[in-house]
């Protein structure tokens, strides 16, 4: 049995989703009501000790001694975004060993998983399981309004202290849709005349992975940056690895530190549907 259907029986679940839900209850009780919950209290609570280290080849890590105590390791000296959703993997992973292993006593390992397919699974389900502890749903859609998408992302980034990264893919599971969020700068920065570029995208599968692929998304249109601004949403085409997207984009548009714009599309189905890249490590 694989470790999410694991994971799904041993909740009494009817999908991850529901799951994660009832796993974290039963260890943190309710987190929907703090968002920006504290993370080392959090772990703390758990007899959880979180020590963060200079020079460590890794961002974080959970280790047990022979007796079954954890200690989280973290990378000293990343950003507040990407310390929480690193340090919320790693409860994540700690979730999973409680449930699957029942007692770790005497057991030193890194984590469940004894094949490369279960290391990405378990990889996934722990950043599923960061994701709702971080971003509880409930007052994640709170924050979500679906006529202006763009700024609920914004917003939701700086009330639960996530990157937009976490934001997007944690809507796309939620919302059930997917997401593509991209970055389009002019090709000469100090010229708003010069043509359009995309500078960096991410796509995001409804409970699927997330890609990011900024070097085989491109405009497919020859278009001048200044289009996009003064405007609030528009039609763009794209040529990306799920193949060409023809949609309604909300725009935002940033004149600092470079003048730039952000498109968000929300789309039932990709044109093209590929092999999502699910991520092995953090979601930042």
């Amino acid at each position: 049995m694989s470790l999410l259907n694991e994971l799904i029986e041993s909740q009494r679940a009817d999908d991850e989703f529901d799951a994660s839900r009832k796993l974290i209850g039963s260890h943190f009780g309710q987190l929907s009501q703090s968002p920006n919950v504290d993370l080392d209290a959090l772990a703390r609570s758990k007899g959880i000790c979180v020590r963060r280290c200079e020079n460590i080849p890794y961002e974080g890590m959970i280790e047990r001694d022979a007796n079954g105590s954890a200690t989280i390791v973290l990378r000293e000296g990343l950003n507040r975004r990407r310390e929480r959703f690193t340090l919320a993997h790693e409860l994540g992973h700690w979730l999973l060993q409680q449930e699957m292993l029942g007692t770790t006593e005497g057991r030193l390992f890194r984590g469940l998983s004894r094949n490369e397919s279960e290391l990405r699974e378990e990889e996934r389900l722990a950043n599923l399981l960061a994701a709702e502890i971080l971003m509880p749903c409930e007052p994640l859609m709170s924050s979500f309004n679906p006529e202006n998408k763009i700024r609920s992302l914004h917003e939701i980034c700086r009330r639960f202290a996530v990157s937009r990264t976490a934001a997007v893919r944690r809507l796309a599971d939620v919302t059930n849709q997917n997401i593509l969020l991209v970055q389009i700068v002019p090709y000469m920065f100090k010229h708003l005349n010069s043509l359009a570029e995309i500078d960096d995208a991410i796509f995001a599968s409804a409970r699927k992975g997330t890609l990011f692929d900024r070097h085989r998304t491109r405009l497919a249109d020859r278009t001048p940056f200044n289009e996009f601004l003064n405007i609030d949403e528009k039609r763009i085409r794209l040529s990306t690895p799920k193949g060409c997207v023809d949609e309604v984009f909300e725009i935002a548009h940033r004149p600092t530190p470079i003048p730039h714009v952000f498109a968000l599309g929300f789309m039932q189905h990709w044109s093209k549907e590929s092999n999502d890249v699910a991520t092995t490590t953090t979601i930042r």
